[in-house]
């Protein structure tokens, strides 16, 4: 049988080796083992959270910390220590968003801004300098498996066109499915995160062709919006 360490470090082999954009948002293994890659704090108990976080000597893929928690402020240094290499929070998390990306980047980590589906993007105005990534949720947060916003498509070519020049990611979360990806893609988003639509399966070689199939559809919007 196949032990989790083995299934982690497959897993975690292939990921790392790809450089993709696609970051997987849900447990790295059967769902009775707490070990994620996304860090999705907020979803699961966070002693959950830094279990995961011991997945980090099995790679050098970045590491992606969507904190859905308020306030988030008082765990951002325990995030970075624990090997985090992005920290999202969301615009609502704390009295001062300023200062909470100015904590996050002082840490030395890649800063990012959380907008759930009804945050408008004008929030973002005055902090567009201060971040290296903008996270749109697709759905409302809170469960997996839930379906893509259509709404959203516009939000995400307004905040792209928002973004303009600067070296800003756009990411989405929330739906990413084959049927959406391109979608998403063609709207002007860089980086996608999947949870349900990747670990139906529960081996290395189902993530590895859920993955395949996700590029290959977000790389058809991408060709198809050029």
């Amino acid at each position: 049988m196949t032990s989790t360490n083995d299934i982690r470090r497959g897993f975690l082999d292939y990921f790392g080796s790809q450089g993709h954009q696609i970051v997987p948002s849900a447990p790295l293994v059967p769902q009775n083992d707490p070990t994620l890659m996304f860090v999705n704090a907020g979803m699961v108990p966070f002693k959950n959270v830094f279990t995961g976080l011991e997945s980090r000597p099995y790679t050098t893929a970045t590491f992606d910390c969507h904190l859905m928690i308020s306030p988030a402020d008082p765990y951002l240094e325990a995030f970075a220590k624990a090997g985090c290499d992005r920290i999202t929070v969301h615009a609502e998390a704390g009295v001062h968003l300023h200062r909470s990306l100015q904590t996050i980047r002082h840490l030395g980590k890649k800063v990012g801004v959380t907008l759930n589906p009804a945050t408008p993007l004008s929030i973002l105005e005055n902090v567009l300098d201060d971040i290296d990534l903008i996270l749109i949720m697709s759905v409302n947060p809170g469960f997996g498996g839930q379906k893509f916003i259509p709404a959203m498509a516009d939000k995400i070519r307004n905040a792209k066109s928002l973004i303009g020049d600067r070296p800003i990611e756009l990411e989405v979360d929330g739906g990413v499915s084959t049927e959406t990806a391109g979608l998403i893609i063609a709207s002007g988003a860089n980086v996608l995160v999947a949870g349900s639509a990747i670990f139906k399966g529960e081996s290395v070689d189902a993530y590895k062709q859920t993955i395949g199939d996700l590029r290959a559809a977000a790389e058809r919007g991408r060709v198809g919006s050029n």
